[in-house]
């Protein structure tokens, strides 16, 4: 049976999902997960700790984990939180290039694309490329690494467009779809966060005489589909995300101020993403 390889952002990863048991588990009283680690990152004891949760502990009670147990498979999570779409495709082609031809095709691919606003940009003062979002703008982040491109970033954001993000998005998902298919790797594809407001039907490029339509650029069979009354008739690249559809239901939030799904969030939509890629018949 093959090894299911997960990658996307805190949706996958689980963010804080299972911290407050975490804190119990290590004789702690449940520190707030929103001011601990960010305020106290250069804290050594800090990173150790909190490392231990994202790495190790969160990842036996995230959505990776209940959809392995549903298909009784072996497991890799790749996920993390910030992720962008361009590190989630770069990181999937990483992780399958370090195996060999033949071993890539024992991997099953899930991948839950986040945000399209989100961007890799290379930080010189620490020599790594780093996940962008709106939350870097103005500079209120406290990360001092990204003080040399806080204009940059602010710029970003300030002029581009939904139709920036969504060809950067495209781009994203043709190039790591089209990695996969020359691979001989198969995949299931859905849509994490966003929402069809976002979404483009077709991408125009005059005056050079093409288009990228959205019928066309990946194979929709291949995507688990949130359809909503109001995506009738759209492709599940540009369709409602697990976000859209569960941040009205409050039972489904971690807390009142964190709305990444909870436990229940997680039990609901992995029986039925498992239930998916069984009907995909690919796992053998």
């Amino acid at each position: 049976m093959k090894t299911l390889l997960f990658n996307g952002c805190s949706f996958m990863a689980g963010d804080e999902i299972a911290w407050a048991q975490y804190c119990i588990s290590k004789g702690k009283p449940v520190i707030d997960w929103n001011t601990f680690w960010l305020q106290n990152f250069r804290d050594p004891d800090v990173n150790e700790f909190v490392g231990e949760y994202r790495f190790d502990y969160r990842r036996l009670h995230n959505l990776p984990m209940a959809v392995a147990t549903h298909l009784a498979s072996s497991r890799i999570d790749i996920s993390e939180d910030g992720n962008s779409n361009d590190c989630i495709a770069l990181s999937t082609i990483a992780y399958l290039l370090s195996k060999t031809p033949e071993e890539r095709k024992q991997f099953h691919v899930c991948v839950g694309w986040s945000s399209n606003s989100r961007f890799l940009k290379y930080i010189n003062r620490v020599n790594l490329f780093t996940n962008i979002h709106v939350n870097h703008v103005g500079g209120r982040h406290g990360q001092e690494e990204l003080r040399d491109v806080q204009d940059y970033i602010d710029i970003v954001f300030a002029q581009s467009t939904d139709e920036d993000f969504w060809l950067n998005y495209v781009k994203n998902v043709m190039l790591l779809e089209n990695f996969l298919i020359s691979n001989n790797i198969t995949y299931t594809f859905y849509r994490a966060l966003g929402g069809n407001r976002e979404s483009r039907d077709l991408i125009k490029f005059p005056p050079f005489d093409f288009d990228l339509p959205n019928a066309s650029i990946t194979n929709h069979s291949n995507w688990y589909s949130f359809q909503a009354s109001d995506d009738i008739g759209r492709w599940p690249i540009g369709q409602q995300s697990w976000t859209s559809t569960i941040l009205n239901d409050e039972s489904q939030w971690i807390s009142e101020k964190n709305r990444h799904p909870n436990l229940k969030a997680v039990s609901i939509f992995s029986a039925q993403l498992a239930d998916f890629i069984k009907s995909q018949n690919v796992l053998r």
